[in-house]
């Protein structure tokens, strides 16, 4: 009576075993996939109490834990921010594929969060003379911030603006070419858009090596 009951115990154990084995290759194969997809960020700050966010362009801040924090996140360009006791300090830091980037935060020494309304825009009122609106202005800021956070001064250089040919049988959308300077560094823009409401910014240095792609950035 009891051979079919172990029979079948037996069984069951088989199939369990076979099932985790399975489970196992899953979350191998699944991990590495997350590590050849994403950049480890590991953050030490000075106080254990203190509060670790991140944000990037077009996405609001995340709480990555308090303390030490070691996140794996997608390739681009991030601020990392930690609180504690009404102090402040952050870090502005650039990620790749299976990169490792350490980052330092000393709430001892707060800083200054960088801001957008901290940088001066000059001559802003040429790209409107081009053409541009007032919201497409506003996003070609928000993405040369993202790009130099900490920059102080970016002018749109007179004379620079040029249109790629469109062809509205086979175009789906603009591209408008400038120069511009980055305090004292010069880079080539190119703005495509499809409509008034978003547009996807890339830069290129003097070398013509593209240095930035903001994606696509609408508001």
């Amino acid at each position: 009576m009891n051979q079919p009951t172990n029979l079948r115990t037996q069984q069951y154990m088989v199939i369990l075993s076979v099932l985790f084995i399975l489970w196992a290759i899953y979350i191998v194969l699944t991990s590495i996939g997350v590590y050849d997809k994403t950049g480890l960020i590991k953050v030490k700050t000075t106080s254990p109490s203190s509060a670790i966010s991140v944000s990037s362009l077009n996405y609001s801040a995340a709480l990555l834990g308090t303390g030490n924090s070691n996140n794996r996140l997608l390739p681009g360009k991030y601020l990392i921010l930690a609180q504690a006791s009404g102090k402040t300090t952050s870090e502005v830091v650039s990620l790749s594929n299976k990169k490792v980037v350490n980052v330092s935060l000393n709430l001892s020494k707060p800083n200054v969060l960088p801001s957008i309304y901290s940088i001066n825009f000059s001559n802003t009122s040429y790209l409107l003379g081009q053409g541009i609106s007032n919201g497409q202005l506003g996003l070609i800021e928000k993405s040369l911030f993202s790009f130099a956070p900490n920059a102080k001064n970016i002018t749109f250089i007179n004379n620079s603006v040029s249109y790629a040919p469109y062809d509205p049988n086979t175009s789906t959308s603009f591209i408008m070419y400038f120069s511009l300077k980055i305090d004292s560094t010069s880079y080539k823009a190119a703005m495509y858009y499809s409509s008034l409401n978003s547009i996807d910014l890339t830069l290129s240095n003097s070398a013509s090596i593209k240095v930035f792609d903001s994606g696509v950035v609408s508001f």
